[in-house]
């Protein structure tokens, strides 16, 4: 097998595989982690540590459609320690972005996610999924955007390249087509690629492992 690997670990929050579930790298060197809720739990975690992290949030209508809705936006921590995840309910208690019945949020704590990064984050995600066309993006501007210095932009590189391997994992593809084609994103579910092993902790929470490497293998469930 060529190229380096990529370990993802799925965690199951409420141990189904309707439920929420976190996503994170298995390294010492990703700080950041995927959350993916949907919107029947999403108060269920307004107080979840990491959910209140300042991150990037998506907002992901009805995945059996062919091109879901979709709104992307970012979510600061403020004084109060509400972030990411309170961002979402204040735009459900306006009712805006109704359609939503998946919440993907993106969190790293503020020294990671600042508002550079944010913005730029927004920007480059939003401009991502307009061009792969698989969503009907409701952003109704596009997100401003800043320079950066080369090391920054770098490491959001990276953060947008492991942010889709995550999705993917879970057979969601906004940015990226879906290897059998079909609908662009799926009620997440194990993908297709990748060696996935599933693991029941005493707390009936399960955890998935998935290795990425350069060239993916069948999917098998343990």
């Amino acid at each position: 097998m060529g190229g380096s690997q990529e370990i993802i670990e799925a965690t199951l929050l409420d141990g189904s595989f309707a439920g929420a579930r976190e996503v994170r790298v298995a390294s010492t060197d990703v700080s950041y982690r995927l959350y993916v809720v949907p919107a029947r739990q999403i108060r269920d975690f307004r107080t979840h540590e990491h959910m209140s992290k300042p991150g990037i949030y998506m907002m992901l209508g009805d995945p059996t459609d062919k091109r879901p809705e979709i709104y992307i936006g970012q979510a600061k921590r403020r004084k109060n320690g509400n972030g990411t995840i309170h961002r979402i309910i204040e735009h459900i208690d306006r009712g805006e972005h109704l359609f939503c019945q998946w919440a993907i949020m993106l969190v790293d704590s503020p020294r990671k996610f600042g508002p550079t990064e944010l913005t730029n984050l927004e920007n480059t995600f939003t401009l991502a999924a307009q061009e792969a066309g698989l969503t009907q993006v409701r952003n109704g501007c596009e997100p401003s955007n800043s320079e950066l210095t080369l090391a920054t932009r770098l490491r959001l590189d990276k953060v947008v390249e492991t942010t889709r391997l995550m999705l993917g994992t879970l057979g969601i593809y906004i940015f990226d087509p879906h290897p059998d084609g079909g609908s662009a994103a799926k009620n997440p579910q194990p993908s297709n690629t990748g060696e996935v092993q599933i693991a029941r902790h005493a707390s009936d929470t399960s955890t998935r492992r998935s290795r990425r490497g350069g060239t993916p293998n069948s999917a098998a469930l343990r």
